[in-house]
């Protein structure tokens, strides 16, 4: 072909492209619609209500027995009580999120959002409250992608739209040659393709990786794609006073340990250690629980707790083997001492039945034992005061107060705890020396087998 007409024909196709470009660009600005004026603090204080946008997913917004759970929920909700008004929920789709926050359809969002230059053009962000690094996610048997060079004629699967598939583009860029396949897929869905071996490799953030592999504990982080990227709230542009209050609110949730608190419930329970058992556990939870599943149900009905907690308990006891006994003589399911035995009215601990209710009664009188400590962090005190005795727990958060840190959380007493296998501080406690990093590992280990259980019960909108 003659190079003139080549060049003529290179410079046409890139003046459509620019076309369609702009079209995209006035189409979108178009959906976002006019960015609503004043002063929205001032109307979230008048109406005493502030709206949130977000999105389902396991680690921003979720329902679970009919109750709001999720990272991003708790800490708005936390947000709403430091401004002293009502939260209300909108859960919409990943791609509405700045176009419904641009027009006034809700007063902030917080779904998990990292912020790339795009985003920071068409809203603003607060502070951010955590840094996350993109991750390449294989599954555990692949052996064969040590670093990005190996990705060449590779297809990388990502969610389209978000922040992942803007860092692989830029990896892409960076002149590695592979394939991008975009998908309108959650990050659960593509996770769970790459555990099925449905699709080799997929992106996420580190801290939703960290969540993630207990519920597909086949898969594997790789090595990081591009710089950490920070994460934060978003509001429409122009609202500076509901930013600088969220900004204090972030530096106050900080400061008091509520962000840490936040922190651990869903993303803190998760070690190496952790990830290797946790195939035992789903293997077990379809080869030995289903024995037992009817049986905890009635007792949790009985006892008005939540079978699945329970059953979590149960497997750290027991790994769901009646017959287990403990080098230190506690026997069962629920691994019943012979004091508990006799306390709860029960006769033989290896009876399945009975070794439930056991359970089911101790950890219930453990819960009423902490009355002035608020949920959830008073089932985490009992769980611990199950593993090592109440009295411990207790002076843990006594500890805790003579240090000026708040007793009520279980994140001070994983600092609490462990100090009182000093001398310097168990000689001072009512009861002595405690084995302070075993119920740390029990209540961690219990509230993510827990997780995972009600995981199966979670209802996600669309």
């Amino acid at each position: 072909m003659d190079l003139g007409l080549k060049n003529r024909i290179a410079r046409a196709v890139r003046g459509m492209a620019a076309v369609v470009v702009a079209a995209q660009i006035i189409s979108f600005q178009g959906c976002i619609g006019p960015q609503f004026e004043g002063d929205s603090l001032d109307r979230v204080m008048e109406r005493g209500k502030i709206t949130l946008l977000t999105r389902d997913s396991l680690h921003t917004h979720y329902i679970y027995r009919t109750q709001h759970a999720g990272f991003e929920y708790d800490l708005a909700s936390a947000f709403a009580d430091h401004l002293g008004v009502e939260l209300e929920v909108r859960s919409v789709k990943e791609e509405k999120l700045f176009s419904l926050l641009r027009s006034g359809q809700g007063d902030f969002a917080a779904a998990g959002i990292r912020v790339t230059p795009v985003r920071k053009k068409l809203v603003d962000f607060s502070e951010p409250y955590a840094q996350t690094q993109i991750y390449l996610v294989a599954h555990k048997d692949n052996r064969l992608i040590l670093s990005v060079d190996d990705l060449k004629e590779k297809t990388v699967y990502v969610r389209k739209g978000s922040a992942e598939e803007y860092c692989l583009r830029r990896l892409r860029d960076s002149g590695i040659d592979f394939t991008i396949e975009t998908r309108r897929k959650t990050v659960d869905n593509l996770l769970s393709m790459v555990e099925n071996k449905q699709i080799e490799l997929t992106v996420t953030g580190d801290r939703t990786a960290d969540l993630y592999r207990r519920y597909h504990p086949a898969i594997q982080t790789l090595f990081p794609i591009g710089d950490s990227m920070p994460v934060a709230w978003a509001v429409a542009p122009g609202q500076a006073s509901l930013r600088e209050a969220i900004n204090r609110f972030f530096e106050e949730a900080e400061n008091n340990g509520a962000m840490h608190a936040v922190n651990t419930r869903y993303f803190g329970n998760g070690t190496y250690r952790e990830y290797l058992d946790l195939r035992r556990f789903h293997n077990r939870i379809k080869s030995r629980l289903p024995r037992y599943q009817d049986m905890i149900k009635d007792v949790a009905r009985e006892k008005d707790l939540d079978w699945r907690l329970i059953a979590a308990m149960m497997y750290q006891e027991s790994h769901y083997d009646p017959e287990a006994v403990s080098s230190t003589g506690v026997k069962g399911l629920m691994q019943v001492t012979r004091t508990t035995a006799l306390e709860m009215g029960i006769e033989n601990r290896l009876d399945p039945r009975q070794s439930i209710e056991a359970g089911a009664d101790y950890l219930n009188k453990l819960i009423g034992m902490f009355p002035d400590v608020p949920e959830p962090e008073r089932t985490r005190l009992a769980l611990a005061s199950y593993n090592v005795g109440y009295g411990h727990v207790r002076d843990a958060m006594a500890l805790a107060r003579d240090l000026d840190m708040n007793p009520m959380v279980w994140p001070t007493l994983e600092k609490t705890l462990p100090l009182l296998r000093q001398k310097k501080y168990y000689s001072k406690a009512k009861h002595g020396y405690c084995r302070g990093y075993e119920p740390i590992h029990y209540v961690n280990n219990v509230m993510a087998y827990y997780d995972i259980l009600r995981r199966k019960a979670v209802v996600l909108r669309s």
